[in-house]
Formats: structure tokens, C-alpha cells, sequence
């Protein structure tokens, strides 16, 4: 079965789950507010071990040298964006600070890590982290400015987020050959494939508490939302398909699909998080973008990739 039909039915999944979640917030049996408790146990235990387990088994070697591909596919992807949403910011219409924020940072951990385990398998999340490293250290500098905080190198806030916490833990195990005990590996892989409905869980419970028609009142989000699903992963397809012809890996198409699929998810929700912590008058606007990206990713992420698979 072809990758883009199994993306497909893994988001037509992930949509029932979210469904599920969306029913629970209708009937009244989950709470937004409650909801953040499964926030915490997705993003702060869930989304690690998936992370820190993706960096066992053999082939160091191999994995080394697709990490390094990796990370030439996310710098050359980021770089592009950035140049994307400076050349879109001129101009009397140009996209605000915070519509630039919200089209060059996606979701690319607790959405695209199960999907990266149900398409590929687990083994290849290891090669999401190159992606989460550039993006989360672009997001707390370039990306906080934007919201309305200082552009610094906050070393400790990058440091101390649970993605990157889970890096550094894998790559630790990894580099030092550190063999973990079978029940502790086992019970950190079974943590690790609770993402994917705890992620979708929380996003329905989320939606059903939102006003949609209001979210679809704002003008300017839809073109916001072509940029972040269509624009910007047309881009980045290709990208990955010149390093595809420069850079020779035996395993090189199923590295390069997890990074298209790192660039092509959602505004990532931290954009929200960040415009609360600045106090940006614009954050139920950012908070919009985030929500309707999300639910249009269904339709967007499967064509993308199709294309993609079609060029490789």
C-alpha cells in the first residue's frame, strides 16, 4: 500500500479519534479545563518516550549518517521558510507578526510523531528530532520576537522542553550504546504509542468548546491557511527532493518523508501559548489559525505527500 493511502487512513483515524474526543466534550463528560491533565501526560511523558525509545536498535551507523541528512533537510527547510515570511511580510497586505509566526512554526511533535510511527514505523521517529531541534530553537528566539518578546537565545527555555529533553536523553543512550532493561523499555514504548489518541483526544475536546463561526469570520485566515498547508510544503518538497538527488543514503525517501511530513502539519498550538505569555492583543486571532489548520491538515497533508512520493 502506497504511503499517501496509508497517511490517509492514519488521519482518517486520528479524525475519529478526535471525534470521539469531540463527543465527549458535547455530552459535558470532559471539560476543556480537565482536558489539560491529558495535555500534561501526552506532552510531558507520552511525546518523550516516544522519543528517547526511537533511538534504540542497530545500525549505528546508518542512523547517524540519516540524522545528519536529517538535520541538511531541516536547516534547508527552515531557511527557506524564514525567506518565505520576510518576502510575504512586505508590503501593505504583507502578513503581520503573528501571521508569519503561525505559518513558518507548525506541530510538528505530538501530531506528526504518531503518524510518523503509524505510517513509517517506530523506528523512524528518531529522524523527526533534527526537525524539532531547529524549529524549537527558531521558536524561541525568531518566533517569541514575533509574539512580542525579546529575540535572545534563551538557552535554558529550549533546553527544558520535554521534546528536547527526550532528544538529548535519546542521543545520550544512543551515542554511549547504554542498553536499556526490557521492562523499562517495553513500558516506554507503550507510553510512547499513546500520542496519537491522547493528541487527538484533547483536539476534540478542545473543538467542541470553540465557536467556529466566529473562528471563520476572520478575512484574512484562510490565505493565512493556504500559506501554512499549501505554500510553504510545496516549498519544501522542493527542497527535499534536490537533497534526494545530492545527498546518497540507502534510506534516504523514508528520511525525507519524515521531514516533509515535520513541514507540512498545522500552526503549531505553541504559537497560542507564546502570544498569552506576551500578551498579544491578537491571540484569539492566533488561536483561529491554530484551530483551522488543524481540522484542513486532514485534506492538505495526503495531497502534499502524494505529490511528493509521485517526484522522488
Amino acid at each position: 500500500m502506497g504511503l499517501s493511502v496509508l497517511l490517509l487512513n492514519q488521519i482518517i483515524s486520528m479524525v475519529l479519534m478526535a471525534l470521539a474526543g469531540y463527543a465527549l466534550g458535547r455530552f459535558s463528560l470532559v471539560t476543556g479545563e480537565q482536558s489539560r491533565v491529558l495535555s500534561y501526560i501526552c506532552v510531558y511523558l507520552a511525546m518523550p518516550c516516544s522519543l528517547i525509545v526511537s533511538f534504540g536498535g542497530q545500525r549505528e551507523v546508518e542512523k547517524l549518517e540519516g540524522l545528519a541528512l536529517g538535520l541538511a533537510a531541516a536547516v534547508g527547510i527552515h531557511i527557506l521558510f524564514l525567506s518565505a515570511g520576510k518576502l510575504l511580510s512586505k508590503g501593505k497586505y504583507g502578513l503581520t507578526n503573528e501571521e508569519q509566526a503561525s505559518v513558518l512554526y507548525n506541530n510538528a511533535g505530538n501530531l506528526i510523531i504518531p503518524i510518523v510511527r503509524s505510517v513509517l514505523g517506530a523506528e523512524y521517529v528518531i529522524y523527526t528530532t533534527p526537525y524539532l531541534l531547529v524549529q524549537n530553537t527558531l521558536i524561541w528566539t525568531h518566533g517569541q520576537a514575533l509574539m512580542g518578546g525579546r529575540q535572545e537565545l534563551n538557552i535554558k527555555q529550549i533546553l527544558t522542553t520535554p521534546a528536547i529533553i527526550g532528544i538529548i536523553t535519546g542521543l545520550v543512550i544512543f551515542i554511549m550504546r547504554i542498553p536499556l532493561p526490557t521492562p523499562l523499555y517495553t513500558a516506554m514504548e507503550g507510553l510512547g504509542g499513546c500520542i496519537a489518541p491522547l493528541s487527538m483526544l484533547i483536539i476534540g475536546i478542545i473543538f467542541s468548546e470553540l465557536d467556529l463561526r466566529q473562528i471563520l469570520l476572520y478575512r484574512r485566515i484562510y490565505l493565512v491557511s493556504l500559506i501554512r498547508l499549501l505554500l510553504l510544503p510545496l516549498f519544501s518538497v522542493l527542497v527535499l527532493l534536490g537533497l534526494k538527488r545530492i545527498w546518497p543514503h540507502s534510506d534516504s525517501t523514508n528520511i525525507l518523508t519524515v521531514n516533509l511530513l515535520c513541514s507540512i502539519g498545522p500552526t503549531a498550538s505553541l504559537m497560542t501559548q507564546q502570544a498569552q505569555l506576551f500578551h498579544n492583543p491578537n491571540v484569539k486571532y492566533v488561536s483561529a489559525i491554530n484551530v483551522l489548520t488543524t481540522f484542513i491538515c486532514a485534506i492538505t497533508m495526503p495531497v502534499v505527500m502524494a505529490a511528493f512520493l509521485t517526484l522522488i
